[in-house]
């Protein structure tokens, strides 16, 4: 194949948003698309003002360690372009959370296009997340996982 994707299995981005970015794939000069849950381009949003508040927090503080232009690392929609994610699996050590900011991260610093695209989303119900807890874990994996990019020739972080 020449596209790797996912979306989340919790039910908050529908199915048709999947296969809408998925139908414009062989018209993209870009290795990575990335969904975005960001109201705009007539997308819905719909989450608590809780989990809204928690996800911009995280995200700026990816912006601001990482740099990577991205609104919205977290969304559970990604397209890679298989020749560039399949070298980069075997190296990848972080699971949940940073998953994403680490495959990003090495994406862009070994050259790749990345695009983010508005989709719809619908998260109803809670989070797995312990707020404030995980918050305090997130951001202490975030600095470590700086901290071992930035020893990776090439890297931007």
């Amino acid at each position: 194949s020449d596209w790797l994707g996912f979306i989340d299995a919790d039910g908050a981005l529908p199915a048709r948003e999947y296969w809408r970015l998925a139908d414009n794939l062989p018209l993209t000069p870009a290795d990575v698309i990335c969904g975005s849950r960001v109201k705009m381009a007539g997308r819905t949003i719909e989450r608590s003002l809780l989990r809204h508040l928690q996800g911009r927090v995280f995200a700026t503080a990816v912006e601001e360690l990482f740099h990577l232009g991205f609104y919205d690392t977290q969304c559970g929609m990604k397209f890679f372009r298989a020749s560039r994610l399949r070298p980069l699996l075997p190296a990848l050590q972080e699971d949940r959370w940073l998953l994403d900011v680490e495959v990003l991260t090495r994406l862009q610093a070994d050259g790749a296009r990345c695009a983010e695209v508005p989709v719809d989303c619908y998260q109803h119900g809670g989070s797995s997340l312990v707020f404030g807890v995980d918050s305090v874990k997130m951001m202490v994996r975030l600095l470590r996982l700086r901290r071992r990019l930035r020893g990776r020739a090439g890297s931007p972080a």
